[in-house]
């Protein structure tokens, strides 16, 4: 019966290691998915300020490689819906600075006589794209951060 108890006694103290495990990597995935949304509404902000062709483009780095692991630890249906919704927008705008970043070296590699508007007007409506795409998603990055916050201090 000794036996039994102690038994009993390591299985739940192994479970509650593994809990707090877990809640620990759950934070730890959430500070990153922070990070990385702060960066890229700083990123926003520059872009719909300075209003030319970026030399950046918007980071995806921990969605790409912890997507799984915040399945795995975060069972936050809502928080998972709006940062697939916020990156599906920083697709969209990275998809617009690759087209802007083309026409830019497009015409470049013109020479002058053969230069046209037609690139530049390209630049441009991808740059309005991107300034409007970054106005809407902002509201979407605050929600998230908020989200985030929230679930770290607890």
């Amino acid at each position: 019966m000794g036996a039994f108890l102690i038994y009993q006694i390591g299985i739940m103290f192994d479970e509650k290691q593994k809990q707090k495990l877990r809640k620990d990597n759950t934070k730890y995935i959430y500070q990153l998915y922070k990070i990385e949304l702060e960066m890229n509404k700083k990123h926003i902000n520059d872009l719909m300020q300075i209003k030319r062709v970026p030399y950046f483009k918007l980071k995806t780095i921990t969605r790409d490689k912890l997507w799984g692991e915040l399945a795995d630890y975060s069972k936050d249906i809502r928080l998972m819906n709006k940062l697939n919704g916020v990156y599906g927008e920083f697709e969209l705008i990275n998809n617009k600075i690759d087209l802007m970043i083309a026409a830019r070296l497009a015409n470049m590699e013109k020479s002058k006589i053969d230069k046209s508007n037609e690139l530049e007007g390209e630049i441009l409506e991808q740059l309005e794209g991107v300034i409007d795409l970054g106005k809407g998603v902002l509201s979407l990055i605050d929600e998230c951060l908020g989200i985030l916050d929230t679930a770290i201090k607890n």
